[in-house]
């Protein structure tokens, strides 16, 4: 055999150098897809280095949502939680002692919307709303009951898609949004998922898509109010 150890030593070398190569060329690849988050699992998040927007392709509001909001938490905060039914906390326990934690831990108001509640189901908000007076404030509302066709079709909408938004009456620069694209009737699941948090991503359209939404969860809330109201005076009358 031609070449001796010389050739031996210098075909060892090429074949570690392809090995290389190729790991690196298949780490760039994974890279890649991840960023568009074709290979992670259901349950995980799209890795995102800090300061960018966080992403999953399926979530839950215990497992994920919580732990994403937890560090902006502070005295002063001011949540809007918009939920389909009202089923997900009635039976999460996780969820509804989380909730609970909040509300005795920090100086703060917890707005849940219910679009299209679930009489079944409203038990623990109702408790929720009597055990912190001017802390927890549930709203009930169903496209069926307003007559604004505007108000109507984002109610259809939100039966889906459900946004959670954070404020501050500290802080203003305090604020966050959690995007559920889709998030099936009494599912667990949420899916297509976007979560950002504006302390650190500066976002010019994901802020204005803050405001926007925020503008429509307050008109959802006063049109739930105002019908409750109107329902109070109905029995009283």
């Amino acid at each position: 055999m031609t070449g001796g150890p010389d050739f031996l030593a210098y075909a060892g070398a090429a074949a570690i150098a392809y090995v290389g190569c190729l790991l690196l060329m298949l780490a760039t690849i994974r890279h890649k897809r991840d960023a568009k988050g074709v290979p992670a699992p259901p349950d995980s998040v799209i890795s995102a280095p800090a300061g960018e927007v966080r992403t999953w392709m399926s979530a839950g509001a215990s497992s994920e949502m919580v732990p994403a909001l937890l560090p902006l938490l502070a005295n002063g905060f001011v949540l809007y939680i918009i939920g389909f039914g009202g089923r997900y906390l009635a039976l999460n326990n996780a969820y509804f002692a989380t909730l609970k934690d909040w509300l005795t831990r920090f100086e703060c108001e917890i707005h849940y919307v219910i679009v299209s509640p679930d009489r079944r189901y409203l038990a623990r908000y109702i408790d929720l709303a009597e055990l912190f007076r001017g802390k927890f404030f549930l709203h009930c509302i169903s496209a069926a009951d307003v007559v604004d066709e505007d108000l109507r079709g984002q109610l259809l909408g939100l039966e889906t898609f459900h946004p959670v938004l954070l404020t501050s009456k500290v802080d203003l620069s305090r604020k966050a949004m959690w995007l559920e694209g889709h998030h099936p009737r009494d599912s667990a699941k949420a899916y297509d998922i976007e979560f950002v948090d504006f302390t650190e991503v500066e976002s010019p359209g994901r802020s204005k898509k803050f405001d926007e939404l925020l503008a429509v969860v307050h008109k959802v809330i006063a049109a739930a109010d105002s019908l409750k109201q109107q329902r109070n005076q109905q029995r009283h009358g």
